[in-house]
């Protein structure tokens, strides 16, 4: 739900949420829906270190996290009793390895500027990246975290997780919070909307890469039983002699497999290292 509303307002829509049914969590976040590029831009380092990394700023209430459901994979989230003036902050798992080299908190605090101005911060928690809902591109490539004050009101997004279907809930959450703010204030729509996640274009994507793969796997066998089949042929002397030496015809067959095998195994080996190398390259970065 993205809305430019009053802190009291948004305190209701808060709870108008909570009672619908299917509503299993609530948070909020400021501005956009999902912190993406449209997020505030920064740059933040930390104490006794040189590097400077770019990063994207979020504030969000203590429940994001579980709403999201984005592990705290060291230290911990927010609380209630934490506000903005508290000088605590929640960083990427991305953005520490970047910035202090591992997934623990770092040992001093960091700076974070935004607008020409630096803001010292004490890291408490580390969280795990933000994907998008198909699970295969990541939104942002480090991330800081600040507590947002819930006495604020202005743009803000509310997002609420479902027990079952978003869609089955979007109707009766949409009346409740109309009821609030209404209709010409608020705009509801599923995540999957808001991030522009088409999934019939995700299935007609991946169902022509799996006929496209099974033809080219086709081609790839004929392509290596023809080659087999012109090596044995000229090698039917070579069969002949072996064969008068001593050689037994089942010998004969686990060579020429041995060597077509490991042929296979070279370029699959080499096929499966590009494809993953270019994978990540083409949907993570």
């Amino acid at each position: 739900v993205g809305a430019d509303v009053s802190a009291a307002d948004l305190a209701a829509m808060v709870e108008h949420a909570r009672t619908v049914p299917g509503v299993v969590e609530v948070a909020t976040i400021e501005g956009p829906l999902l912190p993406l590029e449209r997020a505030a831009r920064a740059v933040v380092s930390v104490s006794g270190k040189d590097t400077v990394v770019p990063c994207s700023v979020a504030e969000v209430s203590p429940d994001y996290f579980r709403t999201l459901q984005l592990p705290i994979v060291a230290g911990r989230a927010f609380d209630n009793n934490v506000g903005p003036a508290s000088g605590v902050a929640i960083a990427s798992v991305s953005l520490a390895e970047r910035l202090w080299g591992g997934r623990g908190l770092p040992a001093g605090r960091v700076t974070l500027t935004v607008g020409g101005r630096a803001h010292q911060l004490e890291v408490i928690g580390l969280a795990a990246e933000a994907l998008a809902p198909n699970r295969l591109v990541e939104v942002n490539n480090g991330r800081i975290y600040l507590p947002r004050d819930p006495a604020l009101g202005g743009p803000v997004s509310l997002l609420a997780r479902t027990a079952g279907s978003a869609s089955s809930v979007l109707e009766p959450l949409s009346q409740a919070l109309w009821g609030v703010a209404g209709r010409n204030r608020l705009r509801v729509r599923t995540l999957a909307d808001a991030v522009g996640y088409n999934p019939r274009g995700t299935v007609l994507v991946s169902g022509l890469l799996t006929m496209f793969s099974t033809l080219a796997l086709t081609l790839a066998a004929g392509g290596i039983f023809a080659v087999s089949r012109h090596s044995v042929l000229q090698r039917t002397h070579e069969f002949g002699i072996r064969l008068a030496l001593g050689a037994t015809s089942s010998g004969l067959v686990r060579m020429v497999i041995g060597r077509d095998l490991k042929l296979v195994g070279a370029a699959v080996a080499v096929a499966a290292g590009g494809t993953l190398f270019v994978t990540r390259l083409v949907f993570i970065e």
